[in-house]
Parts: structure tokens; C-alpha cells; sequence
């Protein structure tokens, strides 16, 4: 699986159910990398916070992330 080049891991990994992407970003690096932009979409695209510091804080925090910030609406 590693073996194989890095569009086809992302390509893999958007037909994976959603549970599953967590598991397959703790294998290694590089399906870390691969399953990152599907662990964005599906965990930052729509989130739900509470008006506190803390959590204004962290949707900021990850507002501002390079990959994640790009998923959240």
C-alpha cells in the first residue's frame, strides 16, 4: 500500500468510511499525508462551538492550520 503513489492513496482513502480515516493517519507518514485532506474534510467542515474563549480559541486555531483551515466554513 505505501508503495503506491500518493494520488492513488487519495483516492483510496475518499471511498473509506469516515470511521476508518482516523486509523489509516496512525499507520505511517505517508498515509498520514495521503488521509489528511479527507480527516480535514470530514472532521472541519462543520463544526459546532460554544461561545468561550476556549473554544473561539481553538476555531481559530484551526481556522488558521494551512490543511484544515481550508475546510472550515
Amino acid at each position: 500500500l505505501v508503495d503506491l503513489p500518493t494520488e492513488v492513496l487519495v483516492e483510496i482513502f475518499n471511498h473509506l468510511p469516515e470511521k476508518d480515516i482516523s486509523t489509516v493517519r496512525l499507520v505511517c507518514k505517508k498515509l498520514c499525508d495521503a488521509a489528511t485532506p479527507r480527516f480535514a474534510k470530514v472532521n472541519f467542515t462543520e463544526r459546532t462551538h460554544v461561545v468561550s474563549p476556549y473554544s473561539i480559541d481553538k476555531l481559530v486555531s484551526i481556522a488558521e492550520h494551512p490543511i484544515y483551515g481550508q475546510c472550515v466554513k
